[in-house]
């Protein structure tokens, strides 16, 4: 079934708001622009429940949305976790089923890949790294190795020590030359490995690939889901630009794509707007909810 524009009636019911991130609601530079704050919070103040759903950790998010007056939790890691801005508090945890992350490390081995690990001890994420390190995961590292949410365990050398038990694991993170990503991404698909994998190109150009690894339970869809049950809201509005968000529009009752979206996700949308080089996600929720 098609989905429906957001007409006059999907005002009758307590509408839930989510926002990707990068390529989305942040500008080309990465930022919340000034007007997109100030639009935001007037919708806000007036009632709207506005959250986000991004791939980032709250490492970079607690800047990034500090001028945003966030009520509701923020889904982080794609869905593998929740994150409460004003209690500092991570919640929805979803782990690698146990086992997994052991099995990924040699399959990342094998194809002599690195990748970033991330784990969750004393209400924090600790980050492992294998494989030696590229320039573009050194330069992911010195933009957020100074946060009070997340510690990196890696050696310049880019090899951790691990861990003896993995099962705390809710992320696995690389950068990598796009063939490397894309090999280890179809060994497992083709291993049928019980993860969510991702594989994309995004802002480092075609010829790289991110690769991400998640719990089959981790996904920006459901985590959104919960938010809507526990705030009531019988209409979820989304709003995104790649290949990630797709789980999402699909979830959504109105899905939104930016004008700069992938085109896989503008065909599922049920609108295109302006591109992120605008405040067009802030304007369309100020403008819906007067």
């Amino acid at each position: 079934m098609e989905k429906p524009t957001f007409t006059h009636d999907l005002l009758k019911t307590k509408v839930l708001y989510v926002s990707d991130l990068d390529g989305t609601l942040l500008d080309p530079t990465s930022q919340v622009s000034a007007e997109s704050v100030r639009l935001l919070n007037e919708s806000i103040e007036a009632g709207a429940h506005f959250t986000i759903a991004t791939a980032r950790t709250p490492a970079t998010l607690i800047g990034l949305m500090r001028d945003v007056n966030l009520r509701l939790p923020g889904v982080v890691m794609t869905g593998a976790a929740l994150y409460n801005f004003s209690e500092r508090r991570f919640s929805r945890l979803q782990f690698m089923p146990p086992g997994v992350t052991d099995r990924l490390v040699k399959l990342y081995r094998k194809h002599d890949t690195g990748t970033f690990i991330y784990t969750f001890a004393d209400d924090m994420l600790k980050v492992y790294h294998i494989g030696e390190l590229n320039e573009l995961e050194k330069g992911f590292i010195s933009q957020r190795a100074h946060t009070g949410v997340k510690r990196f365990i890696v050696p310049p050398c880019g090899e951790s020590p691990l861990p003896a038990n993995l099962d705390n694991t809710l992320l696995l993170y690389s950068v990598q030359p796009w063939l490397r990503a894309k090999a280890v991404y179809d060994d497992i698909i083709r291993e049928k490995t019980p993860v969510t994998p991702l594989c994309y190109h995004d802002n480092f150009g075609d010829d790289w690939g991110q690769l991400e690894m998640f719990s089959p339970t981790a996904n920006k869809a459901a985590a959104v889901e919960d938010i809507a049950s526990q705030i009531g809201a019988g209409r979820i509005v989304a709003f995104g630009d790649n290949v990630n968000d797709i789980p999402l529009f699909r979830l959504a009752d109105v899905g939104i794509a930016m004008g700069n979206a992938v085109d896989e996700l503008k065909e599922i949308a049920s609108e295109v707007i302006a591109s992120n080089d605008t405040p067009a996600v802030a304007d369309f929720i100020r403008r819906h909810t007067i």
